[in-house]
């Protein structure tokens, strides 16, 4: 069985324990034996649990779990009344839904922040979300009610904010080097959408120091370098920065411009509010 280092974090299955001092966060998490027994067996390394919607009606409560993070997938409005019932404990956590839907997103996003619960769409559902992410960010930067994050804009406006080096690599669990995924099968991967396309590492009964010989795994360590290297049309794009070429690692044709839209939008957000800000400053020094 393979040993990480303790600076890294492995996102599992409880049918793949993982041994030495990692962080580990926990998917696939079907009833309160499970939870249990999980929190028993990693105490403080455990940061993360990920479950469906519709496998909290088998979670008796959540009140004594300590996890840093707590991932609900919802699939459809239907399911926030699994998530009601214990609402009550998932206020009281550091929960975020994982949005696996478009339909209905506004009501079920507008019930969600209103109790203050974090929402996460994937970027990499495009058929999913792009028929809806003008309207949810729009939800997002000016809806009144909104009273916490939806990511990943909330990270993307924070980075354009202080101009900091977070990519989308980084807000969605996908870090080379830090972020590991162990399939239900023992494949190890970068994290799940690395495992729907087919890339791998390696597996779970190789040594550390074999996985870390693997070309895929070396390849990745530096994607900026690795789209420099490839002459990417994603280096000269103005939103590299914030997206770090995350929609073309696979395929240099994606389209990724419904996303350059979110990351413009966002952008001119910050430069309204500047501007404002700007002539309030002019206004109070002529007044003054």
């Amino acid at each position: 069985m393979i040993v990480f280092p303790g600076n890294t974090r492995i996102t599992t299955t409880p049918s793949f324990p993982v041994a030495g001092s990692s962080k580990v966060c926990v998917y696939d998490v079907n009833d309160q034996a499970t939870l249990d027994q999980q929190c028993q067996f990693y105490k403080e390394r455990l940061c993360g649990i990920e479950l469906d919607a519709e496998k909290l009606e088998r979670i008796k409560s959540l009140a004594n779990i300590r996890i840093s993070t707590l991932r609900i997938c919802v699939s459809s409005l239907d399911d926030l009344h699994y998530i009601d019932r214990l609402i009550q404990d998932i206020k009281g956590k550091n929960t975020a839904v994982i949005l696996k839907t478009g339909k209905d997103i506004l009501r079920v996003v507008n019930y969600l922040t209103g109790f203050r619960i974090k929402i996460l769409i994937s970027p990499v559902e495009n058929e999913i979300f792009i028929p809806v992410l003008d309207e949810l960010i729009d939800f997002y930067m000016h809806q009144t009610t909104v009273r916490s994050p939806i990511e990943p804009f909330h990270s993307i406006l924070q980075t354009m904010i202080n101009l900091t080096r977070i990519t989308l690599w980084d807000i969605l669990q996908e870090k080379p080097g830090f972020d590991f995924y162990i399939t239900g099968e023992g494949k190890i991967t970068l994290s799940k959408r690395w495992a729907e396309n087919g890339r791998y590492f390696g597996s779970t009964n190789q040594s550390w120091d074999t996985l870390r010989t693997d070309k895929l795994f070396q390849k990745i360590q530096n994607p900026n370098k690795l789209f420099f290297a490839e002459q990417s049309e994603c280096v000269f794009c103005p939103h590299f920065t914030q997206c770090g070429g995350y929609f073309k690692i696979f395929n240099a044709d994606a389209d990724c411009k419904p996303w350059k839209k979110v990351f413009a939008t966002l952008q001119e957000e910050i430069q309204n509010v500047r501007r404002i800000l700007t002539e309030y400053g002019k206004t109070e020094k002529t007044a003054k």
